[in-house]
């Protein structure tokens, strides 16, 4: 059994931001207003029961990039986890 990370766990408080819903593409200003206002990282779902890290401070995204510890160029892993109905996948 795998324990979820500090980072893991802060975001389980937080609700996802839901990028899928009708409203993001009419305006998406207020979800990422949400998403920033969880701080560098932000929690939301791409997709029903697609979950995702959403960066939001460029500070942020270049650590990230920088750190392959923590970050893989290589998105199989992450695909691996999306529901083959999902229009996340593929």
């Amino acid at each position: 059994m795998t324990h979820p990370s500090p980072a893991e766990q802060a975001f389980s408080l937080a609700a996802p931001v839901r990028l899928w819903e009708d409203g993001f593409a009419r305006d998406p200003r207020p979800y990422y207003a949400a998403l920033r206002a969880q701080g560098p990282v932000g929690w939301a779902e791409l997709a029903p029961g697609v979950p995702a890290y959403v960066v939001t401070d460029r500070r942020a995204a270049l650590d990230l990039l920088h750190d392959t510890q923590t970050f893989s160029h290589d998105p199989r892993p992450w695909q691996a986890t999306v529901p083959d109905d999902s229009p996340s996948s593929g």
